[in-house]
């Protein structure tokens, strides 16, 4: 099973106040709140137990809430998702299979993103054209990451349980 669990900070994020003053810059003037939660995939046998273990292991609740599964429409602006292209070394999702290892968790396999929520000072929503600039040129990187307007599905072509391997003597 797949499933997912976004983390958003309980407070203001510090990174979209940054993203905001980058969105100004490239004449996007018309921003008034880029919202950041940082998105964890996990591929594996989540039960409920499964689930809170990995939540208590990726949430710092003092500053964090998670929330698990697809992101309901959000009405409060237009979604962005950004994860890692197949082939990019993705360390955070490393670490989490690694402490789920350590946790003896059912996980197999894990990914990593980002989920950007903009709002506009108007309340209205972007135009598609202007958000897919502004997810092009401010909110990832083309290099190493891909994009999609709304969630994006995962790729776990690089954080995977290694296969047992037999060895036969010859």
């Amino acid at each position: 099973m797949v499933d997912r669990i976004t983390v958003h900070t309980i407070g203001p994020d510090p990174r979209g106040a940054a993203l905001v003053a980058g969105a100004r810059l490239v004449g996007l003037t018309s921003i008034a709140a880029i919202d950041v939660a940082d998105v964890y995939f996990v591929e594996g046998d989540l039960s409920p137990h499964v689930c809170a273990e990995l939540e208590a292991l990726v949430v710092d609740p003092l500053l964090q809430q998670g929330a698990w599964g697809d992101p309901i429409s959000d009405a409060t602006g237009d979604a962005v998702e950004t994860a890692l292209l197949p082939g990019v070394t993705d360390s955070v999702a490393t670490a989490v299979l690694d402490a789920a290892a350590v946790l003896d968790l059912p996980i197999r396999a894990a990914a990593t993103g980002h989920r950007y929520v903009v709002s506009t000072t108007d309340g209205l929503p972007l135009a598609e054209d202007v958000l897919h600039r502004l997810a092009t040129r401010l909110l990832s990187n083309a290099v190493i990451e891909r994009v999609a307007l709304g969630s994006i599905a995962p790729a776990f072509a690089h954080a995977v349980t290694p296969a047992p391997v037999e060895l036969i003597e010859v």
